[in-house]
């Protein structure tokens, strides 16, 4: 399923690069409120938007009672080079 929702202009390796970037942002963003180690599949990828550099996650199980089954997070990437950074920075329920 996810493998299908990073179909964009970036050829697959690239989208791939960036979903992991995203979610080891995820990661490091709600770590503090989570407080234990937690798999990249607890995140979702949901959409992207290419041309502004903003994407979305979905949390698919709830970490802990901030962190919950649901959570949308939406987060932002810029590729310089042969890199993308990514970044998330706020709450949870982002508007898409």
């Amino acid at each position: 399923m996810e493998e299908a929702l990073l179909a964009g202009p970036f050829p697959y390796a690239n989208a791939l690069t960036l979903a992991f970037s995203a979610k080891e942002s995820l990661f490091k963003a709600i770590y503090p409120k989570v407080g234990h180690y937690f798999d990249f599949d607890c995140a979702k990828w949901i959409d992207a938007d290419y041309t502004v550099g903003t994407f979305w996650l979905r949390i698919a199980n709830t970490l802990s009672p901030s962190v919950v089954e649901g959570n949308i997070y939406r987060g932002h990437f810029a590729h310089w080079g042969s890199c993308v950074f990514t970044l998330i920075a706020g709450d949870a329920n982002a508007p898409r």
